[in-house]
């Protein structure tokens, strides 16, 4: 059984393929934590929870110091919170253990649900006020997880900002405590919503002991990592409590995001494929998982708002020329939008630049044996639009204050049921309405002067929790009412990728940087978390997207780079040569050929761009019988010759034939390696690897 309860010692175990998770009850009815690591078959072997002392779900309280995972205050002033076992329920993979105060009528589930497959906990709680009065929430998180106590760790997080997302920082854990945590009403791209500790800080790609965890929340979130004096490490995490308060009025409950744990043994690369199968089989839609992503054509990196009906069109025989798959049209085909100062909310076709609406471009695009797509930006309103001019109350605000505004635009309230009808319904009707079958999100700008003056004051500080709220409401209707449209997540590039989101998008934008030299240390921070198939955004073939280095490299290059995720082109085909066209012809079927490896495969990063002259990953089919190896250099010098790469994943007694070379065992291509010539800089090669 995965999970077992031992009425004799008390005691939970989780047990999943290489590790366990266990909790236990002690002498006074709390819940105490016991371990989490390596697996420990025999339960008799775990410590005995009857003088346990770290509680599993810490409320602020009794004689306890460190960062609380609850904090309430009761109608009478009372602000101290203790929690005793009441009863618990098993079903399957999931354990749910019931507390209650000691004295007042609020009770705490805990909900633990086991991958075993991924060695991955799924966490969350539900807080529910059984009483009369009201109970003010200070600070609900949704678990704290303990990593074994007295030995040294070394934490590992993500930082960054536009166009530089995903950069690793680490540093020792000591004494005290680090603060991973967003308050820009997304959940990045300043930090993301993951975590990785390793003992000793001695975890690299292939070995080592690793912890890690991912908090699923699209808006403002807070992890804490702390080290107490006994040497004890703990993780606390879940919505941040920074200007949120939540009212439970009587018979009132609230549930947490998920918080999901897991670890490996395998260092940081096995512990990126945990959470990649664990996103295939658990967070994503069913039948989304294997789902291959299309070669898209966008028209923004090369026409921006520079769009019309017949110059689309006949930028649509060009695409499916070269074997585009589907054509995106993005920002500028509504309203008076020919320029970011105006006209966000009124989401019509221009008059003007498509004076028959959007259905014969769609029309046009399909006889070409393509799919269409559009873009749309939902949350958000120009000053200079109808609907801001019918509505000014829809936007946050507080009184006696004007909003800042950027990218000309202000954010829409919407924890407000009538914004949020109106934000689904534009959405509902114009998939309804036409044959799209790609939908681009995307948000430019982030929640500032989050005032909401018509709730009522108890609600004020509950409009961060609200929105994301809504935000999740009006796109799991969107995804059950068109199961078939591909939605894409972009919030000025990345700054909302999270597994939250990948309930509801198949596609997120990894980042607005298009540079690929910065793409390859851009994608190796991506998959560390997530899927690389679901990289988009800056996986285009364009040469004008050079506005982050002003660099110039060959399309070559940047479609390889582009291939690592789900691949896009945004080159301007009208200026293209017909032996140019070819050469993006020979790109696309590329693609196509590979990605039954790359988007359903394990990935490995065998060479980080970060340090060395090449960047190398490999994609390996499940069965093990294909691969596919990006060579990518950057930075050659002195003629240099590179070591051979030594290849993971391979069964190691199959033989495979090598695009390029002799053929070589799975042993000896992981043992010996393969020698990979490169001419200079920024030369590539993509070799595909069968059995």
């Amino acid at each position: 059984m995965t999970i077992q309860y031992d009425s004799q010692t008390r005691r939970f175990v989780l047990q999943m393929e290489r590790s366990t998770y266990a909790l236990g009850l002690n002498q006074q009815g709390a819940l105490v934590h016991l371990w989490w690591g390596g697996a420990v078959p025999r339960s008799e072997d775990l410590p005995d929870p009857a003088g346990g002392a770290m509680q599993e779900y810490h409320a602020w309280g009794e004689y306890f110091f460190d960062e609380p995972a609850l904090k309430l205050t009761f109608a009478d002033g009372t602000r101290d919170t203790r929690l005793r076992y009441v009863d618990h329920a098993i079903e399957g993979d999931e354990l749910r253990v019931r507390l209650h105060d000691s004295h007042y009528p609020v009770a705490v589930t805990l909900v633990y649900r086991v991958h075993a497959d991924c060695d991955i906990v799924d966490r969350h709680c539900v807080i529910a006020n059984e009483g009369d009065t009201p109970v003010t929430v200070e600070s609900v998180q949704s678990a704290g997880w303990y990593l074994p106590r007295g030995r040294a760790y070394r934490l590992t997080s993500q930082a960054g900002r536009w166009g530089r997302e995903y950069q690793p920082q680490q540093w020792p854990i000591g004494q005290g405590k680090v603060v991973l945590e967003t308050r820009r009403g997304v959940s990045g791209p300043d930090q993301t919503p993951f975590f990785w500790i390793d003992a000793d800080g001695a975890a690299d790609e292939e070995r080592g002991s690793v912890w890690f965890g991912a908090l699923h929340w699209s808006g403002n979130w807070r992890i804490a990592v702390e080290k107490n004096r006994d040497d004890q490490v703990r993780v606390t995490g879940g919505i941040n409590d920074f200007d949120t308060i939540l009212t439970l009025q009587p018979g009132a409950s609230f549930t947490t995001p998920v918080f999901s744990g897991g670890y490996t043994e395998g260092g940081f690369g096995a512990a990126s494929r945990l959470l990649h199968d664990y996103q295939r089989r658990h967070v994503m839609r069913p039948g989304r998982a294997d789902r291959l992503l299309p070669l898209i054509y966008n028209s923004w990196g090369t026409f921006q708002f520079n769009i019309d009906e017949q110059r689309m069109m006949k930028l649509a025989e060009l695409a499916a020329g070269i074997g585009v798959e589907l054509f995106v049209i993005d920002d500028g085909w509504f309203g008076k939008r020919i320029n970011d100062t105006c006209s966000l909310g009124d989401w019509q076709p221009s008059p003007d630049r498509f004076p028959n609406g959007l259905k014969p471009l769609i029309d046009k695009v399909n006889s070409l044996g393509m799919d269409f797509g559009i873009w749309l930006e939902p949350e958000m309103v120009s000053p200079d639009s109808d609907l801001y001019r019918a509505h000014p109350d829809w936007v946050f605000h507080f009184p006696n204050r004007t909003g800042s505004q950027y990218r000309h635009q202000l954010t829409l309230n919407l924890a407000r049921e009538d914004v949020k009808e109106f934000a689904y319904q534009t959405m509902h009707d114009l998939l309804a309405k036409h044959n799209i079958r790609y939908f681009k999100l995307d948000n430019n700008r982030y929640v500032s002067e989050a005032g909401w003056p018509d709730a009522a004051p108890a609600e004020q500080r509950a409009v961060w929790v609200k929105y994301i709220e809504n935000f999740y409401d009006i796109f799991a209707r969107l995804t059950r009412e068109f199961p078939d449209v591909i939605f894409e997540n972009c919030a000025s590039g990345g700054g909302r990728v999270d597994f939250a989101m990948q309930r509801y998008f198949d596609r997120m934008n990894r980042s607005d940087n298009q540079d690929p030299f910065d793409e390859l240390a851009l994608h190796e921070g991506f998959t560390w978390a997530n899927l690389a198939k679901m990289a988009g955004g800056g996986c285009h073939i364009s040469q004008g997207m050079r506005h982050i280095n002003g660099r110039l490299t060959s399309r070559r290059f940047q479609a390889h780079v582009g291939m690592l995720g789900s691949l896009a082109i945004g080159e301007n085909l009208f200026e293209c040569t017909p032996e140019q066209l070819a050469e993006l012809r020979g790109y696309a079927e590329l693609y196509k050929a590979i990605r039954p490896v790359t988007h359903r495969g394990d990935v490995y990063r065998l060479e980080s761009a970060r340090n060395g002259r090449r960047a190398v990953f490999q994609y390996v089919s499940k069965d093990r019988r294909e691969a596919v190896l990006f060579v990518l250099g950057h930075s050659m010098q002195f003629r240099d010759v590179l070591p051979n790469i030594r290849l993971r994943g391979l069964d190691p007694e199959r033989v495979y034939e090598v695009e390029g070379a002799s053929p070589m065992s799975g042993q000896g291509l992981m043992t010996l390696g393969l020698p990979v010539k490169l001419t200079g800089d920024f030369d590539s090669k993509v070799i595909r690897l069968r059995s």
